[in-house]
């Protein structure tokens, strides 16, 4: 599996096959991310996916949740799993931003049954 060691840029130069080709994905694209994330930079690039959709015209329906508080566990989504303490815990959330993941765990989840129920 293609990886990059640039892992604060959307578009990582050192390998170009581990850039997703978001553009070939023929089908509804959900994404949330998390303002806190201390892991990568989540938002800016779940922002450059869905420029890459609109870019592409793709007539799929689109989602991106962005979550201000929330961390590197907002993606984990499946909001009741009994082992994402421990994954968020391995991640350095902790506090406010361990909570706002949790809560925005919770508000994800409809809306992805949601769009996938449309």
């Amino acid at each position: 599996m293609p990886c990059t060691n640039q892992f604060d840029n959307a578009h990582p130069t050192d390998n170009p096959a581990a850039v997703i080709p978001v553009a070939e994905i023929h089908g509804p694209v959900f994404l949330d991310c998390g303002e806190q994330d201390i892991e990568w930079s989540s938002c800016a690039h779940a922002k450059a996916m869905m420029a890459e959709l609109v870019a592409a015209r793709d007539s799929y329906p689109h989602e991106l949740l962005e979550y201000p508080h929330a961390g590197h566990g907002v993606g984990m989504l499946l909001p009741y799993y009994p082992g994402i303490a421990a994954f968020e815990q391995t991640f350095g959330e902790s506090g406010t931003t361990y909570i706002a993941s949790a809560v925005a765990r919770a508000d994800q989840w409809p809306k992805l049954l949601a769009l996938l129920r449309d």
